[in-house]
């Protein structure tokens, strides 16, 4: 399991890298706000699904899509360095 690495500092607006196989906390942050953002739509037809009588398989096929994306995601981010610029 990869571990959670927070980068304390005084200065707020530094560049910071996450490496190669590593997660930092604004990697989490990232993925956690890109996983709400792009699944939103998927759970709205999840529970529209649901209200109109559809059992919880067939509603949750709306979903594998979104938690698919979402793992892809995750693993993206663990492979690749990415550098996170404060922003202005």
């Amino acid at each position: 399991m990869a571990e959670i690495k927070t980068i304390q500092t005084t200065d707020v607006k530094r560049t910071v890298v996450s490496g190669v196989n590593e997660l930092i906390a604004q990697d989490w942050k990232r993925w956690a706000h890109n996983a709400f953002v792009f699944s939103s739509g998927s759970i709205l037809v999840f529970l529209i699904a649901l209200q109109s009588g559809a059992t919880l398989q067939q509603a949750l096929v709306a979903l594998y899509g979104a938690i698919i994306n979402a793992v892809i995601d995750l693993i993206k981010k663990y492979q690749a360095e990415i550098k996170y610029v404060p922003e202005k």
